[in-house]
């Protein structure tokens, strides 16, 4: 996913990344030039599905052909399982994703958080499980991230990771972690960002069929100290073929603002961005778009 033209300058790069995850979603529903609502997509703009067991949705991605893929989770067997599904341009469900209705269900407890599109048009999709399923967190947990992959008619790519999941293991934790994010990188790599604690966060990188990437960091990931557990990352995306970059929150004296980090795709801090690799996003920057 390429964020940021080189030709820009770097503040308006940086509001352009804001702008692009704010409307990320919200661009499927408002396609018309002058902001309106656009009545032709779905009923009266919006789009909802007669499918009973999907309980919530949170992550989307459009394809090339326009058609939008929505990652969520359903519930089969009395559980909350990841699930996927794929609408229309004009918002009717496509019946002819994954040839069973427009949907495909895993057995994964819980949701996907994250959904990219690689250059070959196969889909990634990305969620991350708590094997002990306890709500509270009270106790140690084995924690667990799951990539799944999935050619462009929604059949799972068996030749990607263990019959098209790729399972990623933590080991233990007291407290559950969250926010799984995924970039593909120019050469078909993928990048994975994860809230590991409250203080750390972890980038990896997967080869293109799903094997840790040992040449990336540390033995294939990164570790983003934060100060608190609301300076966690929020987003990752990729700049160009020599960079990505991380969206968090940063205390600025007293008060939490957005900061980007820019990186290197051999996870090296880029110092020559910003200040020591980061920059503080100002609404003042708002005059250079």
């Amino acid at each position: 996913l390429f964020l940021i033209p080189c030709n820009l300058n770097i503040k308006s790069s940086i509001l352009k990344i804001i702008f692009f995850y704010t409307f990320l979603i919200y661009s499927h529903l408002l396609p018309a030039q002058d902001g309106t609502l656009d009545k032709s997509f779905g009923k009266d703009g919006f789009v909802s599905t007669n499918l009973s067991y999907w309980t919530s949705s949170s992550c989307s991605a459009k394809q090339l052909d326009g058609k939008i893929l929505i990652g969520g989770q359903s519930l089969q067997v009395n559980n909350q399982c990841a699930s996927i599904l794929r609408i229309n341009i004009d918002g009717s469900l496509d019946s002819s994703f994954n040839q069973v209705g427009g949907h495909y269900l895993t057995s994964i407890w819980n949701s996907f958080t994250d959904i990219c599109i690689q250059n070959d048009g196969k889909i990634l999709a990305v969620t991350s499980q708590n094997n002990n399923r306890n709500p509270g967190c009270d106790d140690p947990f084995e924690y667990t991230i799951h990539v799944c992959r999935f050619d462009s008619n929604g059949t799972i790519d068996n030749a990607f990771g263990n019959e098209g999941i790729r399972t990623i293991r933590f080991g233990y934790h007291f407290k559950c972690v969250s926010n799984t994010k995924i970039a593909i990188r120019p050469d078909s790599k993928i990048l994975i960002m994860h809230k590991e604690s409250e203080l750390i966060s972890k980038v990896f990188c997967l080869s293109a069929d799903g094997e840790i990437d040992s040449t990336f960091g540390i033995n294939g990931s990164i570790n983003i100290k934060t100060l608190s557990d609301e300076c966690a990352p929020i987003e990752i995306a990729v700049q160009n073929e020599k960079y990505f970059v991380i969206l968090t929150n940063q205390y600025l004296n007293t008060e939490l603002k957005p900061f980007l980090s820019r990186y290197d795709m051999d996870g090296h801090i880029d110092t020559s961005f910003g200040i020591q690799g980061k920059q503080y996003l100002s609404i003042d920057d708002y005059n250079n778009l």
